[in-house]
C-alpha cells in the first residue's frame, strides 16, 4: 500500500518522503538524497526505499542537521516584511535629509541618539508598540503581523 504511514516520529527526526513509480525509484533516491545533502551538508542518508515496495523513497534527518534555508533567513525575512509593510512610508537606506518619503527616515533608527518624532531614546519596546497600534499618522499592523513577524522586522531595521 503506497500509503503507508512513515516510520514512528522520532524526537528532532524529520522524515521526507518522494512518491514515485517503481521505475523512478532510483531517481527519486538520487534526487531525495541530493535534498538531504543541501538540507545538511552531509551526504548518505538513511534510505528506506523498501518502505512500499518502491512506490515511495523516504529518508529521515536529525532536525539539528539541518540549515536554514536561503529562503528563510531572517534578514532577507526582515527585509520582506519591511518592504511589504513599511518602504511605502519610510525609507531605510537614506537619512532623513535624503528622504521623499511620508514618514520619517528609519536608516540607523538604533543608532540614532532619539528617535524621528518621540525624540525618545531608541528601544525596541517603543518600537514594537508603534508597529502593533500605529501613531497619528501610522496605522497599526497588529492584525497583519504577529510578534514574531514584528521581531524580525525590528532585527531588520536595527541592521540597517
Amino acid at each position: 500500500d503506497s500509503r503507508r504511514p512513515l516510520p514512528a516520529v522520532e524526537p528532532g527526526v524529520i522524515y521526507i518522503r518522494v512518491r514515485c513509480r517503481p521505475d523512478q525509484a532510483e531517481d527519486a533516491s538520487t534526487y531525495l538524497g541530493g535534498l538531504v545533502q543541501k538540507a545538511s551538508g552531509k551526504s548518505g542518508i538513511q534510505n528506506e526505499a523498501e518502505l512500499d515496495a518502491g512506490n515511495s523513497v523516504a529518508a529521515s534527518l536529525s532536525a539539528a542537521e539541518i540549515k536554514t534555508p536561503p529562503w528563510e533567513n531572517p534578514r532577507a525575512i526582515g527585509r520582506d516584511l519591511y518592504r511589504e509593510n513599511c518602504a511605502v512610508c519610510h525609507d531605510i537606506d537614506k537619512d532623513k535629509a535624503h528622504s521623499r518619503k511620508f514618514g520619517p527616515s528609519l536608516n540607523h533608527l538604533f543608532k540614532n541618539p532619539t528617535l524621528p518624532l518621540s525624540h525618545g531614546k531608541p528601544n525596541r519596546q517603543y518600537v514594537m508598540t508603534r508597529i502593533k497600534f500605529g501613531g497619528v499618522i501610522m496605522p497599526a499592523f497588529s492584525k497583519q503581523l504577529n510578534d514574531s513577524e514584528i521581531n524580525t522586522l525590528i532585527d531588520y531595521i536595527a541592521s540597517k
